[in-house]
């Protein structure tokens, strides 16, 4: 995955706020998924036109993470994670 991919949520992913959590839940697989503030923030990205570049920067800012510290596998752990269970889509950038 390139830092320039652009996930996007699929249909059929609804959010909803419980015990001041993010939960997801995938219609068509009927699973459930619980977020941490830092996943549920990168959910929220998943629009299409954030890349996996801007996923970083945003979150960095988000949570006051230093430059110093790596986060970009982190993003891209999360995102992978996304993918591996239908909820979000990549697309690469030309």
């Amino acid at each position: 995955m390139q830092t320039s991919s652009k996930p996007r949520q699929v249909e059929g992913v609804f959010r909803q706020e419980l015990d001041a959590e993010a939960v997801l839940y995938h219609s068509e697989s009927g699973k459930v998924h619980i977020l941490n503030k830092t996943a549920e923030r990168i959910w929220e990205l998943c629009d299409g036109k954030h890349s996996l570049g801007d996923m970083e920067r945003v979150i960095r800012a988000s949570f006051e993470i230093p430059e110093e510290t790596a986060i970009a596998d982190d993003v891209v752990e999360t995102i992978e994670h996304f993918t591996a269970n239908g909820l979000v889509s990549v697309e690469e950038a030309p």
